[in-house]
């Protein structure tokens, strides 16, 4: 009899303690550097993803594109934007590519690894844009525009997930 509530006792801890264990691969949109989730997408190692937005100062479309390193990390692959100015590279570096194609700029070739982006998310004009597996997800639908995100490679538990806030969900 005594062993029946052992086990009574003891599974439903594991159940408890084995959802508490991160397992779950995200890309996390943070509230600043708090490390308070708003939004998460959950993702395998291999994926690519892209932020769309328009500069702020000329006025013109950038796509910035990344994939997940190791150690949790986001690499920058590719930039493609209309104009030079303010923030926008100039040239390739290294091994980068420098194309110029219908109007645009495009370098490829790119490895710059960061452990976060962060990102002031425009207010009126920049319609910052989460791209990724074929969905385009506004910013603006997770986050209040003109805020500070931080965008991170992390794990989650199952509680975690469960509270919500997966922005194909939205």
């Amino acid at each position: 009899m005594f062993k029946k509530y052992v086990y009574l006792l003891i599974v439903p801890l594991f159940i408890v303690g084995i959802s508490c264990i991160p397992f779950f691969h995200v890309i996390a949109f943070e509230n600043e550097n708090s490390g308070k989730i708003l939004a998460y997408y959950r993702i395998q190692h291999e994926n690519e993803f892209s932020i769309r937005y328009t500069h702020s100062i000329h006025l013109s479309p950038v796509l910035e594109t990344y994939k997940i390193g190791k150690n949790n990390t986001i690499i920058q692959t590719e930039i493609t934007y209309e104009e030079f100015g303010v923030g926008m590279p100039e040239n390739a570096t290294g091994k980068e590519k420098f194309i110029q194609k219908n109007g645009k700029y495009t370098i490829t070739n790119m490895n710059r690894v960061h452990s976060f982006l962060d990102t002031r998310v425009g207010k009126v004009i920049a319609n910052h844009t989460f791209i990724i597996d074929k969905n385009e997800i506004p910013f603006s639908s997770f986050v209040e525009p003109g805020s500070w995100v931080r965008v991170k490679i992390r794990k989650m538990n199952i509680w975690e997930m469960l509270k919500g806030g997966h922005i194909v969900d939205r």
